[in-house]
């Protein structure tokens, strides 16, 4: 589990590694942290996260939706990379349920289309 800042071409980006992230605290620590960086950022915020494998619980799945629709005005886009298989109908669903993003999250199959895609404009991150 990781979260760390990151900078592309001049952004700041929130960069969020779930792959391996199994255990339900670790799930929920890893929300809480993404939360709290957002929350201290005095601009809308990027965020950038490695999806790999991950498969959230349920608890995660509310919690995180809770997290998003609460910050939704901070996070100016968030693109999701190594979505593919199972995970990929899993962050499907999480956006059908999550309509508060609007278009700013995607998903990608690569961290460098995701790169390119959140900082592709100019969103004042």
């Amino acid at each position: 589990m990781s979260v760390e800042v990151i900078y592309h071409r001049g952004y700041r980006i929130i960069h969020s590694v779930l792959e391996g992230v199994v255990d339900h605290d670790d799930q929920m620590e890893q929300v809480r942290t993404i939360a709290r960086l957002v929350e201290e950022s005095d601009r809308p915020v990027l965020l950038l996260v490695n999806a790999k494998g991950f498969m959230p619980t349920k608890d995660y799945m509310d919690f995180a939706s809770k997290e998003a629709d609460a910050h939704k005005d901070k996070v100016a886009k968030s693109a999701y990379y190594n979505v593919d298989g199972g995970n990929k109908a899993m962050f499907e669903l999480f956006n059908k349920f999550n309509r508060s993003v609007g278009n700013n999250r995607k998903a990608f199959r690569n961290r460098n289309d995701a790169l390119q895609w959140l900082t592709a404009d100019d969103h004042k991150a």
